[in-house]
């Protein structure tokens, strides 16, 4: 399962746009690929 797809499975309340996704997995594969071990979140209530 994708990151985002996992975020997404486990956390029902958080909302990704389609066309927002793939930029949003590449951001997160590359912080964890670069050892990051804990995110901050950072919405746009738009």
């Amino acid at each position: 399962m994708e990151i985002i797809e996992n975020i997404l499975h486990k956390n029902p309340h958080v909302h990704i746009h389609d066309d927002k996704r793939a930029s949003a997995e590449r951001t997160l594969r590359s912080l964890i690929d670069d050892g990051r071990k804990m995110l901050h979140v950072v919405t746009d209530f738009d």
